[in-house]
């Protein structure tokens, strides 16, 4: 698959622009090779810096398709802008290595077992031992800030959180059910699940995160997952990235895009939620 942004016809400029990126890159890599040692492997290709002290083929497989593969779909289905500055992707082999790199590389302390995007020091630092799932999921933030700042918090990890679970098809990432389903269906169930219109509202990590974060993903993720059901969720982020600064809960945009009201589509939704399932 071509690298994404870049045509069979290079300018000189743009030939320029790649040998910077290549200089960037490899001085990175170096840097990376002195400080951790001969335990790690390390791969580059823009804009990624990954290290890893993985089996080399296992590094390789998660480099070639979880990280690189991902970034391509991702880029091509939603993401137009491209990351200017390089993002250092660290995969390690287990819990123990993850907490103490994370400590002595970054002065870190991991606040979830699985790995975390950390804007402050453009890093994806994963145990990947939990799997691919948090690393294509981080990945989605890690590219939002460079595309769509302004993104409400709720489509923000609704979006990253539908790719925890995914598969490849005709050259897209599709999200799959996945373990934050029961609980939604349990929340519906007895009555106790999210309106979306107070999902929509939840526009900043203020409002999203907190007591009841867990089923605010839920919610999010499969808000997400029943737009790509209906094909148009790459549409609804073009939407919503353009006309946020009149919509920002994407509500409106919502409402057009299905071309129902905000309930009729909600009734649907838990409707939709309620034939899914999901067996770990």
């Amino acid at each position: 698959m071509p690298a994404v942004g870049i045509s069979n016809t290079v300018s000189r400029a743009d030939r320029s622009e790649l040998a910077s990126r290549g200089t960037a890159l490899r001085e990175h890599a170096a840097a990376l090779r002195q400080r951790l040692g001969a335990d790690f492997h390390i791969r580059c290709e823009w804009p990624f810096v990954a290290a890893s002290n993985l089996p080399l083929a296992e590094f390789n497989r998660v480099f070639e398709r979880s990280l690189v593969g991902s970034y391509r779909c991702l880029r091509r289905d939603y993401f137009t802008s491209e990351p200017i500055r390089s993002i250092t992707v660290y995969l390690f082999k287990n819990d123990a290595d993850y907490r103490h790199y994370a400590r002595d590389l970054l002065g870190d302390e991991p606040k979830t077992p699985f790995g975390y995007w950390s804007p402050a020091h453009r890093a994806l630092v994963m145990n990947i031992a939990t799997g691919t799932g948090t690393l294509v999921h981080e990945l989605c933030h890690a590219l939002i800030e460079r595309d769509f700042p302004q993104c409400p918090t709720w489509f923000n990890e609704g979006l990253a959180s539908l790719h925890e679970q995914c598969a490849w098809r005709e050259g897209s990432l599709v999200g799959l059910p996945n373990w934050r389903l029961p609980a939604l269906q349990d929340a519906i169930r007895s009555a106790t699940s999210l309106s979306l219109k107070d999902l929509m509202a939840k526009t900043d990590p203020a409002k999203f995160y907190g007591e009841d974060e867990g089923l605010n993903y839920a919610t999010a993720r499969y808000l997400c997952q029943y737009i790509q059901h209906q094909r148009k969720l790459r549409e609804f982020y073009a939407r919503l990235k353009r006309d946020i600064a009149d919509n920002p809960t994407g509500q409106k945009t919502l409402q057009a895009l299905l071309g129902s009201p905000l309930p009729e589509i909600e009734s649907a939704w838990r409707r939709w939620i309620m034939t899914m399932h999901f067996s770990e």
